[in-house]
């Protein structure tokens, strides 16, 4: 299941993009992959999004955060919310994390706010996943292929026309 939200819009702000998808593992595992930018735009649906993994009960939550290339402190506000939630229903959280995230923690000396591992466990059946980057882009057309001969004059160093 794919759902697109647009994140409030500020005057000034383009539209964050980020993109989750959450996976569940039977009741052992749920890998939550977290693409894009993580700030005051686009952390309250990535927190509306995270506290339904929490409520099948797993034993782990794993946080895969090696796409986010932004993260501020509204990222910071929703993975201690998350550690707080987790440790009443004792689930452990894990934490794969892009340098962005773990330069954050870091400054923040949250580097013990959730266990950082290397690699993520293997999940077996998707849940869904959560686009909340709007519509996509319109993209750029493939260029033409240059295979074949050539018309006289032509130059090899521009594209084919």
């Amino acid at each position: 299941m794919v759902t697109t939200l647009e994140t409030p819009r500020h005057p000034v702000a383009p539209v964050k993009r980020l993109v989750l998808d959450v996976v569940h593992d039977g009741a052992d595992h749920v890998l939550v992959t977290v693409n894009g930018e993580v700030c005051a735009y686009s952390a309250p649906g990535l927190a509306t999004r995270l506290w339904p993994a929490l409520d099948a009960r797993p034993r782990t939550v794993v946080l895969d955060f090696r796409g986010i290339t932004f993260f501020d402190a509204a990222g910071v506000r929703v993975l201690v919310e998350l550690r707080r939630r987790a440790g009443d229903r004792d689930i452990r959280v894990e934490m794969l994390a892009s340098p962005a995230v773990r330069r954050v923690l870091s400054l923040c000396r949250l580097d013990d706010l959730v266990v950082l591992v290397d690699r993520p466990p293997v999940p077996q059946r998707a849940i869904g996943v959560i686009d909340l980057r709007g519509p996509a882009p319109p993209s750029e057309p493939a260029p033409r292929s240059c295979a074949g001969p050539r018309p006289a004059g032509s130059r090899r160093d521009r594209p084919c026309s």
